[in-house]
């Protein structure tokens, strides 16, 4: 089957050295050109959005972030133990200054980012982005990318990440940690409950009562979450099939805490 778009794409990168012939001695022209030719084979399958620039990244460029101990704030229950931390202020400075000392040694890691619903619970650049913004979903990946990026650094090589998300970016939040983190390493979706009442603030009359958490490993050859040792009781090969052991059952199943 023919690929049209491919097809399409080759013509126009024809047509570019064409051009490109026209006007080899014009530096700006060619470095236009360029950067034309470079759209044309950029990937064409996937999640594609406006990069966005954050002031946090402007202000990383001439600053580093440091660490400040503020001793006033200890809790010691018994100074010979382990003890953990609470880091305070701008997420992205402290996953940087964690890549710097913690790379490649956090098994475990939940965010609970802002799932861009327009009810001003996510905020870029100190500015609430409302819903009629024209980048609105743009600006939300722009700012997920770098920070999941952060944490898969972060990540061991038995790592597993879990992220909070609602029906608003769940399409968007999947594709790029397919990219980020392999399609491969994902290991699920968890449905959780929500809502205990009838939602009637809905515009479209449909109540919904779930939310969703993304789970991904760094490897899924090595990641595993705690849970129950699997049941074969119930499991026989009576016709042998090759494909192993199998039980006769309604495809709506039988599943139970046992």
């Amino acid at each position: 089957m023919a690929n049209l778009s491919q097809q399409k794409r080759q013509r126009m990168l024809e047509f570019l050295q064409t051009i490109r012939e026209e006007h080899k001695d014009d530096d700006d022209v060619l470095i236009a050109l360029g950067e034309i030719e470079s759209e044309l084979n950029a990937k064409k399958y996937g999640l594609v959005w406006e990069q966005h620039e954050e002031a946090v990244d402007l202000q990383m460029r001439a600053n580093i972030p440091v660490f400040t101990e503020c001793t006033d704030k200890e809790i010691t229950a018994d100074a010979g133990n382990s003890y953990n931390f609470i880091l305070e202020g701008d997420n992205l400075h402290s996953l940087r200054l964690l890549e710097k000392t913690h790379s490649g040694r956090i098994d475990f890691i939940y965010i609970d980012p802002p799932y861009n619903t327009g009810n001003k619970d996510f905020i870029y650049d100190d500015t609430y982005v409302s819903a009629d913004d024209g980048y609105f979903h743009s600006k939300w990946l722009s700012f997920m990318a770098k920070r999941l990026l952060s944490a898969k650094s972060l990540l061991s090589d038995e790592g597993i990440i879990l992220i909070s998300i609602d029906d608003t970016e769940y399409a968007n939040l999947k594709l790029l940690c397919d990219e980020i983190f392999s399609e491969r390493n994902f290991m699920g979706t968890f449905i959780w409950k929500s809502r205990q009442v009838v939602d009637s603030r809905n515009r479209t009359h449909i109540s919904n009562d779930h939310e969703y958490i993304l789970a991904y490993s760094q490897n899924i050859d090595l990641a595993s979450l705690l849970g129950k040792e699997v049941s074969k009781d119930k499991y026989s090969n009576p016709d042998n099939d090759p494909r192993g052991i199998w039980m006769s059952n309604s495809i709506l199943g039988l599943a139970n805490a046992e």
